[in-house]
């Protein structure tokens, strides 16, 4: 049996401003100490190999836990956050010019999703499934991975569908559920 423990980066500037981010937004003050708390919670966790989102926030929630654990971080690009639309970078989500763009009904259609972000359905859960595949066919039995919240929901979806939800059911449950910063999602993978 294989045990992926997925942790969501720590509290970043962005998540405290609620603005639409990219790669380069770092941790607050808070995401920090929220780091080191959940890197000793990995002292009593014992993994294999630490993954991480090449972006800032979670390279240092992971470098928290690398310094606990000694682990190397190896970087997986497949656990990048959504790449969002350029022209919503920066934007705070109550600027009305943000607020105004296409949304996202309850249940979207394919075509309302890709108009709305900045990286198609089809690509973040392709990403989503290369890296489930990673996992499952590496030698690693336990293994700890540093990413974002909307990019582990997906994870989630795709494997609560058995690997072939739908953009419909994504509406759905992002509009009910919500991983906190730090927070631990641990998956169990039986072969």
């Amino acid at each position: 049996m294989k045990r992926i423990y997925f942790v969501r980066h720590g509290l970043s500037d962005a998540n405290i401003s609620d603005s639409v981010n990219d790669g380069s937004d770092p941790l607050s003050e808070e995401g920090a100490r929220q780091a080191e708390s959940v890197a000793a919670r990995f002292k009593d966790i014992p993994f294999d190999v630490l993954y991480s989102s090449p972006y800032e926030r979670t390279q240092k929630t992971a470098e928290a836990i690398a310094q606990v654990t000694g682990h190397t971080i190896v970087l997986d690009n497949d656990l990048h956050e959504l790449v969002h639309r350029p022209e919503y970078l920066g934007m705070s989500r109550s600027d009305p010019a943000f607020l105004s763009r296409p949304q996202l009904s309850l249940t979207p259609t394919l075509e309302e999703y890709n108009a709305c972000n900045g990286e198609t359905f089809e690509v973040t859960f392709a990403r989503a499934e290369n890296f489930l595949n990673k996992i499952r066919d590496g030698k690693e039995e336990n293994i700890c991975a540093v990413t974002h919240g909307s990019f582990l929901q997906f994870l989630l979806l795709y494997v609560l569908m058995n690997g072939e939800p739908t953009v419909e059911q994504w509406g759905t449950a992002w509009g009910s559920s919500k991983i906190s910063n730090t927070g631990i999602t641990v998956f169990e993978y039986r072969k």
